[in-house]
């Protein structure tokens, strides 16, 4: 998806069939083309540009060079390109290369083509420094920035490939003598060179007017492979989740499925399962239902997630057709393996319920289709995926009202990724059970704060002297200690303490809200609550 401020300032460049031919294009690996990288990069550098509070008019730019800093229109893996390269001998045939030439070949393209400025298109011919000169502008800086991040992610390594891809800190790395091992995570590592002297001649340094051989770092081989964050399995070590976090209530996690959709740029989604790079490290990943379930059985939740896979909005009929198809295959080999995962004498929760995912898109009946086979399992409990995910609130609470009814009647629902508090009170008047999102917590981070009359911007300039709690009553420790004025010094002076006060307020007001609804059921006047509040709580106040 491409966010719609993007698509603002992109003008006819996103569907213009020259730009659209990047997708055939492989770039950092086979799943990843041209395309996704392009797309990637600008949602970068947008970010950078709203964060250093860009005119309308340099953002434009910003967006315009880094959609188009790979504009070349050739196939760089391709036998062909070899060829072109191999024509040339000695330093010719290093400066002919994709790494040196593309930024230039691209520049020419987009301003042929689009009409881009000279600004943006020597942002687009610098983009590769230190293979090309050093930007000069804003606008170059944050194309090139934003290039080197997204390609970082992007690039996989094979065994034997060469990169300087690991950054240390604590260590004197040229102290270190040659033969020594080092451990990071699974990984070892045996230091065999350090640093690499400079050729003060050479013609990259002529150039680019700089060194750009590494002289501060090692190189080293890998002995060990390995994942370097701690996993599944040291959890395990720990005893599960509820051990590891010292945390006695229940607990779900998910399948990883909405993970893999957020990085469709990254993945292959096969019968198998799904081969993506994590956003990490590059490295290859396979996640499929046994493997999500084995890691799910170790972290020892009480509630497992099924593998799915989580459709983009809208998408072609006959891809969420086969989709789901497949998501209910999916959903069978899960149940085979947690029963024999919950089976073993040594699993960490035998107990662990799994639920389904209803998915199907935005249409009516696949989404009926899908449910009523999933429902054929007869599992713990159903929930309601690839909503909120670019449809409007009210195509997601159409699709509620249509599926719902086909979901079992005495199972728990659960809504998943959503919502704000109307989305909740919405959800449960069509008989939603339970919700997840992170938007408490992500929306407190950035200021906006949940309250019965509305959200709250505690950043506007009108509560900068306002010395009563974020909502009168409310009984968090935030509202009870500190004022609105005081919140916002705190938020405005970058400290880190203001986002765990506004955190905690706003999840104590989800908290509440749910037994306010919880009381309401009860009391017989549910629709009495969500006349009052379901609007009012969705306003910005």
């Amino acid at each position: 998806m491409v966010p719609d401020e993007i698509e603002r300032y992109a003008g006819s460049i996103l569907n213009d069939p020259r730009f659209q031919k990047l997708r055939s294009f492989e770039h950092h690996g086979p799943a990843n083309t041209v395309y996704d990288h392009s797309l990637a990069v600008t949602r970068a550098a947008y970010r950078i540009a709203c964060a250093l509070h860009l005119s309308e008019e340099e953002t434009a730019s910003v967006v315009r060079a880094a959609l188009l800093h790979d504009f070349f229109g050739y196939d760089w893996h391709s036998e062909r390109f070899r060829r072109f390269v191999r024509h040339y001998s000695g330093f010719r045939r290093l400066t002919h290369m994709h790494g040196f030439i593309h930024g230039h070949i691209a520049a020419a393209r987009a301003k042929r083509v689009f009409g881009l400025s000279d600004r943006e298109c020597d942002a687009i011919a610098r983009h590769m420094f230190p293979l090309a000169p050093i930007p000069r502008s804003r606008i170059a800086w944050i194309v090139t920035l934003a290039d080197k991040a997204v390609a970082s992610k992007e690039v996989t390594l094979a065994a034997g490939d060469f990169a300087e891809n690991i950054l240390t800190e604590g260590i004197t790395l040229r102290t270190l003598p040659i033969g020594t091992v080092l451990r990071a995570g699974e990984v070892r590592l045996e230091v065999t060179q350090i640093g690499k002297e400079c050729h003060n001649d050479c013609e990259i340094r002529r150039l680019t007017g700089m060194c750009v051989m590494p002289t501060d770092g090692i190189f080293a081989v890998v002995l060990n492979e390995g994942v370097i964050r701690p996993g599944d399995q040291i959890v395990r070590q720990m005893g599960g989740l509820h051990k590891f976090m010292r945390w006695d209530g229940p607990m779900l996690t998910d399948s990883g499925g909405f993970q893999v959709f957020s990085l469709a740029t990254l993945r292959k989604i096969k019968e198998e399962g799904v081969t993506f790079h994590s956003h990490v490290d590059g490295r290859k990943i396979f996640m499929g239902p046994e493997e999500s379930m084995r890691i799910q059985s170790n972290l020892g939740s009480d509630i497992a997630m099924a593998f799915d896979e989580c459709i983009e909005n809208p998408a072609p009929r006959e891809y969420v057709k086969n989709s789901i198809d497949r998501t209910t295959r999916w959903l069978r080999r899960c149940k085979t393996e947690l029963d024999r995962l919950n089976s073993l004498p040594d699993t960490v929760n035998p107990h662990q319920l799994l639920f389904g995912i209803n998915q199907g898109g935005t249409y009516d009946d696949l989404r009926i289709e899908h449910m009523q086979a999933i429902s054929e399992l007869d599992l713990p409990g159903y929930a309601i995926g690839g909503l909120a995910v670019g449809e409007s609130t009210e195509v997601m609470y159409h699709i509620l009202d249509v599926v719902l009814p086909h979901a079992p009647q005495n199972k728990p629902r659960y809504l998943m990724g959503v919502g704000t508090p109307s989305n909740i009170i919405e959800g449960v008047a069509r008989g939603i059970d339970f919700f997840d999102c992170v938007m408490p917590t992500r929306n407190a981070r950035h200021g906006h704060l949940f309250t019965h009359s509305g959200i709250l911007n505690i950043m506007n300039a009108k509560y900068q002297t306002d010395d009563r709690p974020i909502e009168e009553g409310c009984q968090c420790p935030t509202c009870r200690r500190f004022s609105r004025a005081y919140l916002r010094h705190l938020l405005k002076s970058g400290e880190m303490l203001s986002q765990r006060l506004l955190v905690m307020h706003n999840l104590w007001f989800y908290n509440h809200l749910m037994q306010e609804i919880r009381d309401a059921l009860d009391e017989g006047r549910f629709e009495e609550f969500r006349a009052e509040y379901s609007e009012k709580m969705s306003k910005r106040i």
